[in-house]
């Protein structure tokens, strides 16, 4: 039995993260059953683990910050598109363009990311204009 060659030079393992190995059997399992993967409470890492994750999530960030939502990709051409609306294209028309470049949109959502809000008016000041007064609460102007 040779303990310091096993522990030197692991030969079915690889490094997902330096410091942390796994053999191939383990990573197996991780992927087939996702509560494999839950950290166990003891667990410690690395200095170089935290600076590897830091990287990953800035440059998730960065990823994320060049893809937009559907909502923020129809804000920036809302100004075209109300445009073409005002010109006489129907919404149907709109979608089958948008449809065609690869951003599926439906008629209902793209009327409803293009609707202007309208202005409300305040419950309070609504409800000030439209109550009825009570009957004998009217004041009298006194003497």
């Amino acid at each position: 039995m040779n303990r310091g060659s096993a522990s030197a030079e692991p030969t079915e393992s690889s490094e997902s993260l330096e410091g942390h190995s796994q053999t191939a059997t383990e990573r197996n399992e991780t992927m087939a059953d996702p509560k494999a993967a839950a950290p166990s409470r003891g667990q410690l890492f690395d200095e170089q683990v935290v600076s590897q994750l830091r990287g990953a999530l800035d440059e998730e960030k960065e990823q994320r910050k060049k893809r937009l939502s559907r909502r923020e990709v129809v804000e920036q051409l809302k100004a075209e598109l109300q445009e073409m609306l005002r010109a006489g294209w129907t919404y149907d028309q709109l979608v089958d363009v948008l449809v065609k470049k690869d951003f599926p949109v439906s008629a209902a959502m793209l009327r409803e990311l293009l609707r202007t809000p309208k202005k409300r008016r305040s419950a309070g000041a609504k409800r000030q204009q439209t109550a009825p007064e009570a009957p004998g609460s009217k004041s009298k102007p006194t003497s």
